[in-house]
Protein backbone atom coordinates (compact mmCIF):
# COMPACT_ATOMS: atom_id res chain seq x y z
CA UNK A 1 0.00 0.00 0.00
CA UNK A 2 1.32 3.62 -1.00
CA UNK A 3 1.99 6.30 1.52
CA UNK A 4 -0.42 9.76 1.01
CA UNK A 5 1.98 12.19 0.04
CA UNK A 6 3.39 13.51 2.98
CA UNK A 7 1.32 16.19 4.86
CA UNK A 8 -2.17 15.26 3.04
CA UNK A 9 -3.57 12.84 5.68
CA UNK A 10 -3.74 16.00 8.11
CA UNK A 11 -6.11 17.88 5.33
CA UNK A 12 -8.68 14.84 6.54
CA UNK A 13 -8.08 14.19 9.66
CA UNK A 14 -10.35 15.18 12.19
CA UNK A 15 -9.39 18.52 14.12
CA UNK A 16 -7.46 17.80 17.50
CA UNK A 17 -9.32 18.63 20.76
CA UNK A 18 -6.55 22.04 20.88
CA UNK A 19 -7.80 22.90 17.65
CA UNK A 20 -11.35 22.37 18.13
CA UNK A 21 -13.88 24.72 16.13
CA UNK A 22 -16.79 26.79 17.74
CA UNK A 23 -19.90 26.57 15.59
CA UNK A 24 -21.90 29.24 16.18
CA UNK A 25 -19.08 31.26 17.09
CA UNK A 26 -18.38 33.03 13.77
CA UNK A 27 -21.11 36.05 13.03
CA UNK A 28 -20.83 35.22 9.19
CA UNK A 29 -21.86 31.60 9.40
CA UNK A 30 -24.84 32.55 11.15
CA UNK A 31 -26.09 35.56 9.25
CA UNK A 32 -24.94 33.05 5.61
CA UNK A 33 -27.84 31.34 6.66
CA UNK A 34 -30.30 33.65 5.92
CA UNK A 35 -29.06 32.96 2.63
CA UNK A 36 -30.09 29.20 2.13
CA UNK A 37 -32.27 28.31 -0.80
CA UNK A 38 -35.53 27.58 2.11
CA UNK A 39 -35.14 31.31 2.75
CA UNK A 40 -36.03 32.11 -0.68
CA UNK A 41 -39.49 30.96 -1.07
CA UNK A 42 -41.14 33.87 -0.38
CA UNK A 43 -39.01 37.24 -1.20
CA UNK A 44 -39.88 40.09 1.29
CA UNK A 45 -39.97 44.12 0.22
CA UNK A 46 -39.79 45.79 3.52
CA UNK A 47 -41.07 49.50 3.04
CA UNK A 48 -43.12 49.14 0.07
CA UNK A 49 -46.45 49.42 0.05
CA UNK A 50 -48.98 47.54 -2.49
CA UNK A 51 -52.43 48.37 -3.36
CA UNK A 52 -54.60 45.66 -1.85
CA UNK A 53 -55.71 44.19 -5.29
CA UNK A 54 -52.48 43.35 -6.22
CA UNK A 55 -51.67 41.36 -2.93
CA UNK A 56 -53.14 38.49 -4.57
CA UNK A 57 -51.62 38.76 -7.30
CA UNK A 58 -48.23 38.41 -5.57
CA UNK A 59 -49.59 36.08 -3.78
CA UNK A 60 -50.41 33.70 -6.60
CA UNK A 61 -46.85 34.21 -8.34
CA UNK A 62 -44.98 33.58 -5.01
CA UNK A 63 -46.91 30.33 -5.15
CA UNK A 64 -46.03 29.11 -8.89
CA UNK A 65 -42.27 30.19 -8.33
CA UNK A 66 -42.46 27.95 -5.05
CA UNK A 67 -43.94 25.19 -7.40
CA UNK A 68 -41.51 25.34 -9.92
CA UNK A 69 -38.78 25.65 -8.18
CA UNK A 70 -39.16 22.78 -6.25
CA UNK A 71 -40.10 20.43 -8.64
CA UNK A 72 -37.69 17.49 -9.74
CA UNK A 73 -36.86 19.78 -13.07
CA UNK A 74 -36.27 22.85 -10.74
CA UNK A 75 -32.65 23.72 -12.70
CA UNK A 76 -34.46 23.62 -15.71
CA UNK A 77 -36.91 26.17 -14.28
CA UNK A 78 -34.24 28.30 -13.10
CA UNK A 79 -32.54 28.43 -16.24
CA UNK A 80 -35.53 29.25 -18.02
CA UNK A 81 -36.03 32.46 -15.77
CA UNK A 82 -32.42 33.65 -16.29
CA UNK A 83 -32.93 33.75 -19.75
CA UNK A 84 -36.12 35.49 -19.28
CA UNK A 85 -34.96 37.63 -17.13
CA UNK A 86 -32.08 38.84 -19.24
CA UNK A 87 -34.26 38.63 -22.31
CA UNK A 88 -36.43 41.43 -20.19
CA UNK A 89 -33.45 43.57 -19.16
CA UNK A 90 -32.36 43.77 -22.66
CA UNK A 91 -35.89 45.34 -24.06
CA UNK A 92 -36.53 47.18 -21.16
CA UNK A 93 -34.39 49.79 -20.24
CA UNK A 94 -36.49 50.65 -17.46
CA UNK A 95 -37.27 46.75 -16.22
CA UNK A 96 -36.06 47.91 -12.37
CA UNK A 97 -39.55 49.49 -12.07
CA UNK A 98 -41.24 46.61 -12.65
CA UNK A 99 -42.47 44.59 -9.45
CA UNK A 100 -42.47 41.32 -10.71
CA UNK A 101 -39.20 41.76 -12.32
CA UNK A 102 -37.37 41.50 -8.87
CA UNK A 103 -39.84 39.20 -7.50
CA UNK A 104 -39.02 36.64 -10.25
CA UNK A 105 -35.33 36.97 -9.52
CA UNK A 106 -35.70 36.77 -6.04
CA UNK A 107 -33.98 40.76 -5.81
CA UNK A 108 -33.95 43.10 -3.56
CA UNK A 109 -34.99 46.80 -4.94
CA UNK A 110 -33.29 49.55 -3.28
CA UNK A 111 -34.25 51.30 -0.60
CA UNK A 112 -37.49 53.54 -0.91
CA UNK A 113 -37.50 52.21 -4.53
CA UNK A 114 -41.15 52.51 -5.75
CA UNK A 115 -42.31 50.66 -8.94
CA UNK A 116 -44.25 52.35 -11.49
CA UNK A 117 -45.31 49.26 -12.97
CA UNK A 118 -46.36 45.94 -11.88
CA UNK A 119 -45.83 43.17 -14.67
CA UNK A 120 -44.70 43.68 -18.33
CA UNK A 121 -47.38 44.22 -21.48
CA UNK A 122 -48.12 40.91 -23.56
CA UNK A 123 -46.18 38.36 -24.15
CA UNK A 124 -43.47 39.80 -22.19
CA UNK A 125 -45.42 39.00 -18.95
CA UNK A 126 -44.40 37.25 -16.13
CA UNK A 127 -47.40 35.99 -15.19
CA UNK A 128 -47.71 34.77 -18.33
CA UNK A 129 -44.18 33.02 -18.50
CA UNK A 130 -44.66 31.40 -14.91
CA UNK A 131 -48.42 30.30 -15.72
CA UNK A 132 -46.98 28.72 -18.72
CA UNK A 133 -44.55 26.78 -17.23
CA UNK A 134 -46.64 25.28 -14.77
CA UNK A 135 -48.94 23.99 -16.97
CA UNK A 136 -46.32 21.96 -19.05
Amino acid sequence: MEAWPSGLWQRFAKPSASKKRHRGSNPLASASLKFMPENFSEPKFEGESQPEERGEEIAHVREMLNELYNRKDGLAFYEAMVDKAVQLKSKYHDFNKYRLYHLLISSTPAEGQTFSEFDFPGEDSIIKFLEDKVSN
